[in-house]
């Protein structure tokens, strides 16, 4: 009767033993693969030199015309290029203050500065005056194309000629009527100042109001100095 009881017991401890066994293997043929971690969206360094203090431009009309792309870059963010000789700054035309067309493309041979702006945008027009005084100074040197963003709607040729006559400015200013110049720089942001070599390469492009100094410096960089 004893040994009855021992054999018994020892088919228990088998049984016991092959459950435990038989458990580890199933779990390791079916656990889940561990979640992988979110992606992230660090790693990417913000160019110090455009900040975000710009406002944002609404989108053209659905009922104006879509500029043409002959001559233009459209949708291709603007590049530094190591080749001098090649000219890198997406062409555009915009029309002057008597509504004759003008292409960037004419002013190659001067450095360049492009400040698209609008007389709604309280951050351009804080850095008009200094853009004025500056043109002043440099003009000779370098070519300043003022080019307002004019929708038709917020931003009409007659109501920015008025301001400009207001405020005394002297500056060039070009009219963006159908958003040719905006599209070839990708502009989503006011003020947005590119400047460009006389090579007619893209040096940097700034979003945001500058102080002076600011752009003082940009200038300056553009010569050479």
């Amino acid at each position: 009767m004893k040994t009855k009881y021992i054999i018994l017991a020892v088919v228990i401890v088998v049984l016991f033993v092959g459950a435990i066994a038989a458990y580890r293997q199933l779990s390791k043929k079916y656990t889940p693969p561990m979640d992988l971690p979110p992606p992230t969206t660090a790693g990417k360094t913000p160019d110090a030199t455009t900040p975000s203090d710009g406002i944002t431009v609404e989108p053209r009309p659905s009922s104006q015309t879509n500029p043409s792309t002959e001559g233009t870059t459209s949708g291709k963010k603007p590049d530094v290029t190591e080749d001098i000789k090649k000219n890198t700054a997406p062409d555009f035309t915009v029309l002057d203050k008597d509504g004759n067309t003008v292409r960037l493309s004419e002013k190659f041979g001067k450095p360049i500065v492009i400040n698209f702006w609008a007389t709604w945008c309280p951050p351009c027009k804080q850095e008009l005056p200094d853009f004025d005084k500056l043109s002043k100074e440099y003009g000779d040197r370098i070519v300043f194309m003022m080019v307002n963003l004019t929708d038709g709607r917020r931003e009409t040729v007659d109501g920015t000629k008025r301001f400009v006559s207001k405020n005394g400015y002297t500056f060039p200013v070009y009219f963006d009527t159908e958003y040719r110049g905006a599209d070839a720089y990708n502009v989503s942001s006011i003020p947005q100042t590119t400047f460009i070599d006389a090579n007619g390469n893209v040096y940097k492009t700034r979003i945001g109001a500058m102080s002076e100094a600011t752009l003082r410096s940009y200038l300056n960089s553009l010569l050479g100095g």
